[in-house]
């Protein structure tokens, strides 16, 4: 499973849009969430941190979701 889908899975897990983690990174356009979460623009390490305080991830879920091929 890709990386980012994973990230998707976890979101949509949790009921949450892309709209709803636009807010959470403070990003002003959705478009730009697709793409991160596709992968094809990168997250910055204070979006990372973020999505691991939103959902309490473990050392474990971040290495897959974030830092794994």
């Amino acid at each position: 499973m890709a990386i980012y889908y994973k990230l998707r899975a976890l979101r949509a897990g949790y009921g949450m849009y892309q709209k709803d983690m636009c807010e959470l990174l403070g990003l002003k356009a959705e478009s730009t969430y697709s793409q991160k979460e596709r992968g094809i623009r990168g997250f910055s390490q204070g979006e990372i941190k973020k999505i691991i305080d939103r959902f309490n991830l473990d050392g474990t879920q971040i290495k897959e979701i974030f830092y794994s091929n």
